[in-house]
């Protein structure tokens, strides 16, 4: 099982709140899918510069792929995004 982070969680609690819909049932979702993208993008650069940063060691071979591994292999099951 993939693991899911706190971001992720919040951001499809919001897709399924009913508070969400105008009067008319009309979602906003087009606005949602934009903010809900830019905030994944967001936390997955910071889960990769984490990563990243804590694996720079002069003794260590590391590259900056390896963060990149690191956030699909743990969160999205080894598929790119």
């Amino acid at each position: 099982m993939n693991k899911q982070t706190s971001v992720e969680w919040f951001l499809d609690q919001l897709t399924h709140r009913k508070e969400l819909y105008d009067s008319e049932g009309y979602s906003i979702a087009e606005e949602m899918a934009k903010l809900k993208h830019e905030a994944r993008q967001m936390h997955r650069q910071e889960i990769v510069d984490a990563f990243n940063q804590g694996q720079q060691h002069p003794y260590n071979d590391w590259s900056a792929e390896q963060g990149i591994k690191y956030y699909n292999d743990t969160y999205k099951g080894g598929n790119n995004e």
